[in-house]
């Protein structure tokens, strides 16, 4: 018996990722149904990358998203049903309604098992022909890198850290006592420890990105593959210059995380550096169609005197998807990223 997979392709493509990689074991060929859009955006290619799927094993039947019965006829002349040593197991997650509604009708004829996968969930629905309906949990995690790649998303990563884990802890104790007053940062006890050259002026936020990164990749026990720290974004491989850059991003359990870090959003500029965060945040979902849990950390206080932030910041938060702040108050006792994330 020949196990194909059969996948729907939308500008979502972690859905089809996810299930692949879960199935990968027991497939022998893979079937795209794609369209004129999703073809110049090159999502199967992206798929197939992240998947690392060889080209012999993989087959595309291009269709109009909203031709029902084309996608149909299409289909028929595939001769798919007349593939009697073949079991299809076709994931209806991704494409339009009318997709899933036409390859439904086609391989409801044939031997074929259907499968959904719920948005942000670590779960697979598997469906039979009458509806009868099992749900499985999804074992695969996705590393960083296959996240983005099949994102369609070219990027690059710091190498070499300006601080060991240790050192970053020392500087914080030192600059909690403070109060995390901006002026009396310890900046000759940084410099006096960077192990690469980093200026002056450059010190704090270098400092305060690593030690995010660190206390993150700790305190929720990820590996080095499910998170990096100034990942550089290029929305065109060709061009040599990145089109944004992070600070820190994971995945976890699926999920992509994203955390601009700022040491002080404090004086008289505070609102345009805040709008300015939000706002590189908020594009990352925007830009590259990602389903992002996108965070500010900052070690000023952003609270109002009442204790509580104000309206606008957290309607900002809101309109471009981006968490409410992570500031000072988390950073005063023993933060704990598994209440944050």
């Amino acid at each position: 018996m020949i196990t194909v997979l059969v996948s729907l392709i939308s500008d979502q493509t972690i859905p089809n990722l996810l299930f692949i990689k879960e199935k990968q074991s027991q497939v022998d060929k893979y079937l795209f149904l794609t369209t004129p859009e999703m073809e110049a955006k090159n999502k199967i290619v992206s798929i197939i990358e992240a998947a690392g799927i060889s080209q012999e094993k993989a087959a595309r039947i291009q269709v109009e998203e909203d031709h029902v019965l084309g996608i149909i006829d299409k289909l028929g002349k595939a001769d798919y049903h007349n593939s009697t040593d073949h079991q299809f197991l076709v994931n209806l997650t991704g494409g339009t309604k009318l997709m899933s509604l036409a390859v439904y009708e086609y391989f409801r004829k044939c031997n074929s098992i259907f499968y959904y996968l719920p948005i942000g969930k670590n779960q697979v629905l598997e469906l039979d022909k009458k509806f009868n309906q099992q749900t499985h949990p999804i074992k695969t995690r996705l590393s960083l890198y296959a996240y983005l790649i099949a994102s369609g998303i070219s990027y690059s990563v710091k190498g070499k850290f300006v601080f060991s884990q240790s050192q970053c802890f020392e500087i914080f104790e030192r600059y909690r006592k403070t109060h995390f007053r901006f002026d009396e940062f310890p900046i000759a006890l940084a410099l006096r420890m960077a192990s690469a050259p980093v200026r002056e002026e450059n010190v704090r936020g270098a400092w305060f990105e690593e030690f995010v990164f660190y206390q993150i990749r700790e305190q929720l026990n990820l590996s080095s593959e499910s998170i990096a720290s100034s990942v550089k974004i290029y929305q065109d491989k060709q061009v040599p210059y990145n089109d944004n850059e992070f600070d820190v991003m994971f995945v976890r359990d699926n999920a992509l995380f994203v955390i601009e870090c700022k040491v002080s959003l404090s004086g008289g500029n505070q609102k345009s550096k805040l709008d300015n965060s939000l706002q590189k945040l908020g594009a990352i979902s925007k830009n590259f169609g990602l389903r992002t849990n996108s965070y500010i950390f900052t070690l000023s206080n952003l609270h109002n005197r009442p204790g509580e932030f104000n309206e606008r910041l957290l309607r900002r938060c809101e309109v471009l998807n981006v968490k409410p702040p992570v500031d000072m108050r988390s950073f005063k006792n023993e933060i704990k990223m598994n209440e944050i994330f």
